[in-house]
C-alpha cells in the first residue's frame, strides 16, 4: 500500500526491493547495512506461501456484472464500469499484476464517441466496424470465451497498423506486437503477460496450433 493506492509487486523483484529500501531509509535514516531488508523479504515470502491465494488480474477484471480496468499509471486507480456508467476508483476490490511492458491508459472523459476510433482504422465500414467494435468490447470482459480477430490482406494493407491501434486503445504496451508463439509453454507465457496480445506476421498455423488456440480462447487453457 502506498499513498496513491495499492500496487502488487513480485517479492523478488527489483521494484519491491527498492520500495523496502526506501521505507528502511525513511525510518532509520540510514541504508540497510546488515541485510535486514533481505531478511524481511524472506519472511514475507514465507507468509505468502502459507497465506490464502489471491487471484491477480491482468488489465481487466470482472466482478459479477461489473468490470474493472486497470489504468496502470502508478496511481493504483482503475475504471469501474457498471450498468449505470463508469467512474474512477482509487482502490478496486480486485488486485492487478502489472508488467513492465504495460503502458498507462489515459483517464477517460465523458462525451466520447467510439466512431472516432473506428475512423482511424483501415476498415471498409459497415459490418466490419460492428465486428471490430464487438471484439474490442468483449476483449475487456474477463473470464469468458474470446473470439480471435484475424486481419487478412496483402502487403502494406494496414493489418499490423490496425491491430496496433486497436490494442493501444484498450491495452497499451511497449510491445505493440508479440512474436507468434510456438507450443503450449510459449502461448501460456504470452497470454500471462499480455491481456490483449497481437501476434504479427503469422504466415501459417498447423492443426496443433489451431487446436491449442481454440482451447485457449474458449477458456479450456
Amino acid at each position: 500500500a502506498t499513498a496513491t493506492g495499492i500496487e502488487t509487486l513480485v517479492l523478488r523483484s527489483e521494484e519491491f526491493r527498492a520500495y523496502l529500501d526506501g521505507l528502511y531509509l525513511d525510518y532509520f535514516r540510514h541504508p540497510d547495512r546488515h541485510g535486514d531488508v533481505q531478511c524481511a523479504i524472506r519472511l514475507l515470502r514465507a507468509q505468502a506461501i502459507h497465506a490464502r491465494p489471491v487471484l491477480l488480474h491482468n488489465r481487466f477484471a470482472r466482478v459479477g456484472r461489473e468490470i474493472y480496468i486497470d489504468l496502470a499509471d502508478g496511481s493504483g486507480r482503475a475504471i469501474h464500469v457498471s450498468e449505470s456508467g463508469w467512474t474512477i476508483v482509487r482502490n478496486a476490490p480486485v488486485e492487478f499484476r502489472r508488467h513492465q511492458h504495460q503502458r498507462p491508459l489515459p483517464v477517460p472523459a465523458p462525451g466520447g464517441d467510439v466512431e472516432l476510433l473506428l475512423d482511424t482504422l483501415h476498415l471498409p465500414g459497415g459490418d466490419e466496424w460492428l465486428l471490430v467494435l464487438a471484439w474490442a468490447l468483449w476483449a475487456m470482459v474477463e473470464g469468458v470465451p474470446h473470439p480471435v480477430l484475424l486481419f487478412v490482406g496483402g502487403t502494406d494493407s494496414g493489418k499490423t497498423t490496425t491491430a496496433r491501434l486497436l490494442r493501444s486503445a484498450i491495452d497499451p504496451s511497449a510491445m505493440a506486437t508479440v512474436i507468434a508463439p510456438k507450443g503450449l509453454i510459449e502461448i501460456a507465457l504470452a497470454l500471462d503477460a499480455h491481456a490483449v496480445p497481437v501476434f504479427d506476421n503469422v504466415t501459417r498455423l498447423n492443426q496443433s496450433d489451431t487446436d491449442l488456440m481454440c482451447q485457449v480462447v474458449s477458456g479450456a487453457g
